[in-house]
């Protein structure tokens, strides 16, 4: 599979949220605000969801997600990549 940055910035603040990326997938799809983000076991990805009630609790509905964890390593390893690079 064919993945590129498509664009990635830094996010200065205090909180967890360490950037934004989007990526390019086999030169036709764009995903974009893919977040960064500061984890207890370092930096990782977070797809972009929508909120949502359940039960009175607010969750979260990915609007896009790998289907494998090849396909969300090999994302995440370029977005992490990039961004260590800025």
């Amino acid at each position: 599979m064919n993945v590129k940055i498509g664009r990635i910035r830094k996010i200065e603040t205090a909180g967890s949220l360490k950037g934004e990326a989007s990526v390019i997938i086999e030169d036709a799809i764009e995903l974009k605000k893919i977040k960064i983000v500061e984890g207890s076991n370092g930096l990782f990805v977070s797809m972009p969801s929508e909120p949502y009630e359940k039960d009175g609790k607010t969750e979260y509905a990915p609007y896009f997600n790998p289907i494998n964890a090849e396909t969300r390593n090999t994302i995440q390893a370029i977005i992490i990549d990039a961004y260590n690079a800025l």
